[in-house]
């Protein structure tokens, strides 16, 4: 971590979101995302990125396991229910059951 501050400075906030997205969305690498919460949390930021991510990919059809690996990254990496609320939100309809699960845990309907 500490060289990659180094070596990308204030950019770094922009470095995680994508290896986060190859690793864990594309790749199913959940392994990555055990190594990189031991050294840096899950922030709101980088998740937001994720889920930019996710949503301009060029080419969604090449990674058919790709909604079922977003919806266990929010499930699992996001224990916060305000916002794993706000991304599904984001991430429209092939997300709609995380997001009516994590509804109703937050507001108790």
């Amino acid at each position: 971590v500490t060289a990659y501050r180094n070596l990308y400075d204030q950019n770094l906030f922009r470095v995680w979101p994508r290896a986060l997205y190859r690793q864990v969305v594309l790749f199913g690498n959940f392994r990555y995302l055990q190594f990189f919460t031991r050294h840096l949390p899950l922030s709101k930021e980088y998740l937001e990125g994720v889920v930019q991510l996710y949503r301009d990919e060029a080419c969604p059809e090449q990674y058919p396991q790709r909604v079922r690996r977003m919806r266990l990254l929010l499930i699992e990496g996001v224990p916060n229910l305000e916002l794993r609320y706000h991304l599904t939100q984001e991430l429209g309809p092939d997300l709609r059951d995380v997001q009516n699960e994590t509804a109703s845990l937050v507001y108790l309907t």
